[in-house]
């Protein structure tokens, strides 16, 4: 007699369903995180553009031996600055300062001056995007500006 063995190939039913619910359970939790993971890269990219425009800026006036202002409209919520164009904020990141009382030349335009050797008007920024927050300083002694704020 003989006999002959069996040998399934394929999948069961079963282990179909298993593995479809195990990617719609993977599908259902991906949006929130890629949602968490989208605003705190646009919110990085705000500061970063802001560093670097406050950092140019700062560069220029000692490089002309001039005074260099970055301006802020937080109405419009753009920047500029002599040797930047204007740059406007991405969407739904909300932007606070603090600066020299002689520097807000009203409720929604305010600037910071850099002097040509280094020194600056000095301000603070924050940066607001739902529940996180980024905050930038520039001293006013030395006209650095920072990301690493305390």
């Amino acid at each position: 007699m003989r006999s002959w063995s069996h040998q399934h190939d394929g999948f069961t039913i079963l282990e179909l369903l298993v593995v479809l619910a195990i990617m719609a359970l993977g599908l259902a939790l991906a949006p929130p995180l890629i949602g968490r993971t989208a605003d705190r890269l646009r919110l990085e990219s705000a500061q970063a553009a802001l560093l670097n425009a406050l950092k140019a800026t700062r560069a220029a006036a000692i490089m002309r031996s001039t005074e260099a202002s970055l301006v802020i409209d937080l109405k419009e919520r753009t920047f500029r600055s002599p040797v930047l164009p204007v740059t406007t904020l991405p969407a739904k990141v909300e932007l606070a300062l603090k600066v020299a009382d002689f520097e807000a030349t009203d409720k929604s335009h305010a600037e910071i001056r850099f002097y040509p050797d280094g020194s600056s008007t000095g301000g603070d920024l924050t940066l607001k995007l739902e529940d996180r927050i980024a905050r930038l300083c520039v001293n006013w002694l030395t006209g650095l500006p920072r990301d690493d704020c305390n």
